[in-house]
């Protein structure tokens, strides 16, 4: 946290690779520092209280053993979104609603593929969750985080597409599609290590007595294809994020 504390050089170069803004001046970099910090902030507790609700809701839906992998680094992806859907909610000081030419939607701010990627890691992990809780009645936690980041990441970009960021209109514009890429980009980490906690979980079912044999064969075949959908995820959340290069 302390490393990576939002200052004047970064704001600088928020504006310079997500907004066409070529010589920010020293305004427009305060408000975007401003709006990084409070995001900053907010990650802060809830990266304690992501891992501890993590370990403490399965003992009211389902196993523990249901997270798998997902027990910190996802629990951590959760937070960020949190953190993410909060400070979109802040309100905004000076950031009034003003006619622009610069398209305010999903296509402006976030490309087609990113979101097509997001939406089929998340399927394959709602498909794997759904093997599991057939077979073992247990895998609604997979299912819920599922469905609750989901909403997370859609939420963040609506909100980034409909409510203006600040009153700038290239700040705006630059912090717009900030909001939505990390979103959707945090969002696709976050499916894929629920593709693994759901190959996880089919992988302790395979080992118990009395489970299929269908199920010996394919358990396997899902963990190897759940680390090859995370190398997708990794390569596809830094295209996402890396904004495009400008002037």
């Amino acid at each position: 946290m302390i490393l990576t504390w939002p200052t004047g050089w970064v704001g600088n170069r928020v504006l310079r690779r997500w907004g066409d803004v070529a010589d920010p001046t020293a305004d427009q970099i305060a408000v975007v520092v401003r709006y990084l910090r409070e995001r900053r902030i907010l990650v802060a507790p809830l990266m304690f209280l992501a891992p501890l609700t993590a370990r403490a809701m399965p003992a009211l839906i389902g196993p523990a053993n249901d997270l798998g992998s997902f027990h910190l680094l996802g629990s951590l992806l959760v937070a960020w979104l949190l953190a993410e859907t909060l400070g979109s909610l802040l309100p905004r000081r000076g950031a009034l609603r003003t006619a622009s030419l610069a398209r305010r939607g999903w296509r402006g701010l976030v490309p087609v593929w990113a979101i097509g990627l997001h939406l089929g890691l998340t399927a394959v992990a709602v498909a794997f969750a759904v093997v599991a809780l057939a077979m073992s009645g247990a895998g609604w936690y997979l299912i819920m985080v599922v469905g609750a980041s989901s909403l997370a990441v859609y939420g963040i970009g609506w909100l980034a597409a409909i409510r203006p960021a600040a009153a700038d209109d290239r700040v705006d514009g630059a912090l717009r599609m900030r909001s939505a890429r990390v979103a959707v980009g945090v969002g696709v980490l976050g499916s894929a290590l629920l593709i693994g906690a759901g190959a996880d979980r089919l992988a302790s079912l395979a080992r118990v007595s009395h489970a299929p044999a269908w199920l010996d064969g394919f358990a396997p075949v899902s963990l190897w294809a759940s680390v090859a959908l995370l190398v997708v995820a990794l390569i596809g959340w830094s295209r996402v994020i890396g904004a495009p290069k400008h002037g």
